[in-house]
């Protein structure tokens, strides 16, 4: 029988660990791994993650946006909770966790240190913002001892900027974050009566082809390709809808309200 390990997982919100690590954190547990669950989020998104019963969950002050106050106090929790204990590994994710968690990590030389990159939050960005964040994505991998990434073509674009990616880094498999459960999407686990409910209850017929988008609805998701690839649509053949599931960022509200204005777009809120 494999010796159960201490994993300390570092991301900068509850939901992410909510929708990213559903069901690997159940698969860890329950094979004996003794699961750390370090993050920031709004209440309810650390309850629900609590009610899993798959670790313990330390809430600390990450947030999502620059917050230079908020970001040096998070900072100073993550150096004092790595100081307190010890883990055979720890696995940052999402970009704020990234930076600061493998900071933290590093000055407190835990013994194994892996960053997980998912995406570029700055693949929209350029001149000195995009060069910042470039330096800041160095510095955490300089604090690291492994580098996964999500797939193949994020990795190749990682080694362009800098060898450490190559040095260090690895894809597992094909590539992805969490892989795709065969019963959650199984269309022939729900009942026919149950779709078409639920296209009704979206405003959508039997004979609309749908597309759905799923995603934080912002710039850096694609938003302005989603708004031109609906008005395309919407001239090529009105039975194409694009239904959108996720949140609204700040700064995408004017955007997001001239795509759902057109009609062939249905917007549904998050959702687990």
């Amino acid at each position: 029988m494999k010796q159960s390990k201490s994993l300390c997982f570092v991301a900068t919100d509850a939901t992410s660990f909510n929708v990213l690590y559903r069901g690997q954190l159940e698969h860890l547990n329950e094979r004996g791994h003794r699961l750390t669950l370090v993050c920031g989020g709004a209440s309810n998104q650390l309850q629900t993650l609590r009610e899993r019963n798959v670790g313990r969950v330390v809430p600390v002050g990450l947030v999502r946006p620059p917050r230079p106050l908020a970001d040096v106090n998070a900072l100073l929790q993550l150096v004092q909770h790595f100081g307190r204990e010890r883990y055979d590994t720890i696995v940052v994710t999402t970009p704020k966790a990234i930076l600061l968690g493998a900071l933290a990590a590093g000055i407190r030389r835990q013994p194994r240190r892996v960053v997980f990159f998912r995406g570029r939050v700055y693949e929209n960005f350029s001149g000195i913002s995009r060069m910042l964040y470039r330096l800041l994505d160095r510095l955490a991998a300089a604090c690291a001892h492994e580098i996964l990434f999500v797939s193949r073509s994020l990795m190749d674009e990682y080694c362009r900027d800098a060898a450490v990616y190559a040095r260090k880094g690895r894809v597992l498999g094909v590539g992805s974050g969490n892989g795709v459960s065969g019963t959650r999407f199984d269309p022939l686990a729900y009942p026919a009566a149950e779709t078409r409910t639920l296209r009704e209850e979206l405003g959508l017929s039997a004979d609309d082809f749908v597309a759905l988008a799923i995603g934080r609805i912002c710039a850096d998701k694609g938003l302005a390709e989603l708004e031109a690839l609906a008005e395309l649509a919407a001239r090529d053949d009105p039975r194409i809808r694009l239904v959108m599931l996720g949140s609204v960022e700040n700064g995408a509200e004017a955007a997001f309200e001239r795509l759902i204005a057109k009609r062939n777009v249905v917007h549904v809120g998050f959702t687990l």
